[in-house]
């Protein structure tokens, strides 16, 4: 679908309310604008439903980004951890409508002499996942290390694949000293 001049953004809407006392439900994919998507009064939520209870938007910029909007929602693992991966204790949970991207995400910072650790895991959109463009390695603090990973489906973003990929590396290094014996 081609966007209408003046709608320079794709989003995906998922609606949760009331009409003439009749509980709805909407799950939509249009054009908009970055004001709609983003601004308090949005109009993205308010549409037909009089009483909206539940809204959630995700929006992005490029050609067809607003495609794969799941209603059963993408499981994904959600931690958070200051010291380390072992202590990021996992569960399973369900994404929220629009969160298309499972993310595992190590960010470091320094500010004033405090360093700053996160390890976490949870749902995002995969627009946060472009770590050129990624609010999660920026922000109020300036992150000097950021390490971002997304997947898309369901429990990707485990631990399991770091651990085969160390097992793997450590592999070829011992096959590479074979070699050059």
């Amino acid at each position: 679908m081609t966007c209408a001049s003046g709608l320079d953004t794709c989003a995906k809407v998922y609606v949760k309310g009331k009409v003439n006392g009749v509980s709805v439900t909407e799950y939509a994919k249009r054009c908009s604008t970055r004001e709609m998507c983003l601004g308090t009064e949005n109009s993205l939520c308010k549409r037909e439903i009089s009483a909206v209870l539940e809204c959630r938007r995700s929006c992005c910029k490029t050609d067809l980004c607003n495609t794969d909007l799941r209603t059963d929602g993408l499981k994904c693992y959600e931690c958070l951890s200051t010291s380390s991966w072992g202590e990021c204790s996992e569960k399973g949970g369900t994404c929220a409508p629009g969160l298309n991207s499972c993310v595992k995400l190590y960010r470091r910072a320094k500010r004033d002499s405090v360093s700053i650790t996160q390890y976490a895991k949870g749902c995002s959109t995969q627009n946060k996942c472009d770590e050129r463009y990624s609010s999660l390695c920026r922000g109020q603090i300036y992150y000097g290390e950021c390490d971002i990973n997304c997947c898309s489906t369901d429990f990707c973003n485990t631990a399991a694949i770091q651990v085969i990929n160390v097992i793997f590396l450590v592999l070829c290094a011992f096959l590479a000293s074979l070699l050059m014996q």
